[in-house]
């Protein structure tokens, strides 16, 4: 009978032991979904794209999409799309979309840094070059000055 009660114990205090985790992994996930900044923008999409419901199963007010000045559009860009991408597109679920779309939005800013690298790499790299044709001006035009005193301590001499 001792056996049985020590096991007894030892389910209770496996059974509290996984009890507490869940409780502390539950505020883990709560406190993870209140962080400020982070994932705003992708709840925000969200809610517009699927059109969430509340809890008691009414429908949520719509929110508006918001609006952006007017922008510049470059004319001279084509981009031409075979039929199966574009019905692909329109087939797609609004969370492979998003998912999409973000993966787009994330590879376009590595693009963006990798292009903005190597721009400030050449920006220096030109400057450079146009130092080194300054100092050799600045020397050739030392040279000259030094001739040109050499030719006034003469003249001054006689």
């Amino acid at each position: 009978m001792a056996s049985l009660r020590s096991y007894g114990s030892v389910g209770k205090k496996n059974l509290n032991l996984f009890q507490t985790l869940r409780r502390e992994q539950a505020k883990k996930s709560r406190n993870a979904g209140n962080t400020e900044g982070i994932g705003k923008d992708l709840k925000k999409v969200r809610s517009v794209l699927l059109e969430p419901k509340s809890t008691s199963g009414t429908k949520k007010p719509k929110s508006c999409l918001i609006e952006l000045s007017e922008a510049t559009i470059r004319r001279d860009i084509d981009i031409h799309l075979p039929e199966s991408v574009i019905s692909s597109m329109d087939n797609m679920e609004p969370n492979a979309m998003i998912k999409a779309m973000l993966e787009f939005n994330n590879k376009a800013l590595i693009l963006g840094r990798r292009v903005g690298t190597l721009l400030q790499k050449e920006l220096k790299e030109g400057g450079r070059v146009k130092v080194q044709k300054l100092q050799e001006e600045l020397t050739t035009q030392a040279a000259k000055h030094e001739e040109k005193k050499a030719t006034w301590e003469k003249e001054w001499e006689e």
